[in-house]
């Protein structure tokens, strides 16, 4: 970039800043298999191959066996590992026009909140994301915000953990305070049989996770890192992927 067009972006991103809008979201889904169960307002969704569509309100099951990824357009994608239940509460991004991103690529920043029910979850955000919201809520009202790399999520009836992987993130359960999670620590989160959850324990990722966790993570970095978003002019969003294949949409190998 030479000096005058360096001078020129310069001038240009707080006029960028201020048309920015906020606008809705999306999920785009390269390939759902049958056994996977996704609703809105407990209304089933049949979803095509290669669909974009909003992402908030969105509810996705996904039972023993399977696996699926689901990119959306904030630079956040998922994979989850069935037996495994999500839902996306909330996700809004700034759409500045699309002079002040001639990559096209969406990387604005978003507020995103997903609760994570049951099952184990991996997240990878982009790390244009550091001036946006990501927040995972976990049973027993404990809720967590991330600013990392990648982001573990386990959830069962005993309780819930939580690391993030390159950053960090903190949690709260129950009260106001709010605790630190470090670099590839576990924050787990016990619920008690009152259904309260007890005040986060922390403990290092070992090895051995991190080995176990490593394919997930791989997988889905290459999701997101593969898919691109479009805001068209009626606002709404399509996308496309160039992998190769949908390893992220077939049953779990064993």
């Amino acid at each position: 970039m030479t000096r005058a067009a360096a001078i020129f972006v310069l001038a240009l991103s707080p006029v960028c800043s201020a048309l920015a809008a906020q606008t809705q979201g999306a999920a785009f889904f390269k390939a759902v298999r049958d056994p996977v169960k996704i609703s809105r307002n407990s209304e089933p969704l049949k979803i095509a191959r290669n669909s974009t569509i909003p992402a908030k309100g969105l509810k996705i099951s996904v039972p023993a066996g399977e696996l699926l990824g689901v990119a959306f357009s904030n630079g956040v994608s998922v994979v989850a590992v069935g037996p495994a239940e999500f839902s996306v509460d909330a996700l809004t991004q700034d759409a500045p026009p699309s002079v002040c991103a001639p990559g096209g690529r969406e990387s604005h920043p978003s507020k995103m909140a997903v609760s994570v029910l049951s099952g184990k979850l991996v997240f990878s955000a982009s790390d244009r994301l550091e001036r946006s919201e990501f927040s995972i809520k976990l049973p027993a009202g404990a809720v967590a915000e991330a600013r990392a790399r990648a982001v573990i999520a386990e959830v069962a009836p005993e309780g819930a953990r939580l690391a993030p992987i390159g950053g960090t993130a903190r949690i709260k359960a129950g009260g106001e305070i709010w605790d630190v999670v470090k670099d590839e620590n576990f924050a787990y989160v016990a619920v008690s049989a009152s259904g309260k959850a007890a005040k986060p324990v922390f403990e290092r990722v070992y090895s051995s996770e991190r080995r176990r966790f490593s394919e997930l993570i791989k997988s889905a970095e290459i999701l997101r890192g593969s898919t691109f978003f479009k805001l068209g002019k009626d606002g709404k969003f399509s996308a496309e992927t160039v992998m190769p294949k949908t390893f992220f949409s077939m049953p779990a190998r064993r």
